[in-house]
């Protein structure tokens, strides 16, 4: 594989997976940076290169990540939709390694890019041995050359067989909305909407829904969504007007 600035990020919530990926990592030889971040949210700063990850002599972008998939804030489904959402870093290996045998978490991983899925082994020896594999693999591979806040670099498609794929050209991405989101909500007062102050919450949106259904004429209950409609039985005979 060849390797430009290469980095490798660790990302979990947990200190002592941090701890034990990074030295199993090292304890197969691997003498590239390692960067250990905590959770979804790092991550995704870190890649965007905000705050102190914009000195990317110090926080090269990375080349390879592994991801836990449960985290607060951001889970690791947020981290492979970061780097899917753009594509001049989707290219980079994002290997999830995690306590999860989910089934559908094994398939909406593979959906959002990523390029293999692991569960943590329950011993040093187990993780040792995945990560070799995994180093291994990777060290055969050949990757886009990319520069160091990780963009590919443009490369000489005239007269060759994929001419015809248009090179990726993404604007610069501006502002972490998932850290955003997070802080507002924790700044937010906490408030019931009612009628009149904003929209009313999910719970007490379908309440009044049910009353209507229930009580309210047939022309008033026209307005009630389809996909409200469906989440309420039929009782005593009664038929949905809206589908009759």
């Amino acid at each position: 594989m060849k390797k430009y600035h290469s980095t490798i990020m660790i990302v979990d919530d947990d200190p002592s997976d941090l701890m034990l990926i990074e030295r199993a990592f090292r304890a197969i030889g691997v003498k590239d940076p390692i960067h250990t971040i905590n959770g979804g949210l790092e991550a995704i700063a870190y890649m965007m290169g905000e705050g102190k990850f914009a000195d990317r002599d110090l926080y090269a972008y990375p080349t390879f990540i592994t991801t836990d998939l449960k985290m607060p804030g951001a889970d690791g489904f947020a981290v492979l939709e970061h780097l899917k959402k753009n594509p001049d870093w989707a290219v980079i290996p994002t290997v999830v390694l995690t306590g999860s045998c989910d089934l559908d978490d094994i398939k909406k991983a593979y959906m959002l890019g990523a390029s293999s899925y692991h569960v943590k082994p329950s011993s040093p020896d187990g993780l040792r041995r995945i990560l070799k594999a995994l180093n291994d693999y990777w060290m055969t591979c050949e990757v886009p050359e990319v520069d160091r806040t990780g963009r590919q670099l443009r490369t000489d498609s005239a007269g060759k067989l994929g001419e015809r794929f248009e090179q990726t050209r993404i604007p610069a991405v501006h502002s972490n909305h998932l850290a955003a989101e997070a802080g507002d909500r924790a700044k937010a007062p906490q408030e019931t909407k009612r009628p009149g102050n904003g929209a009313p919450d999910a719970r007490s949106s379908e309440q009044g829904y049910r009353r209507l259904f229930e009580h309210g004429t047939d022309q008033r209950r026209q307005s009630i969504p389809d996909q409200i409609v469906g989440l309420f039985p039929q009782r005593d005979g009664r038929q949905d007007c809206r589908r009759t």
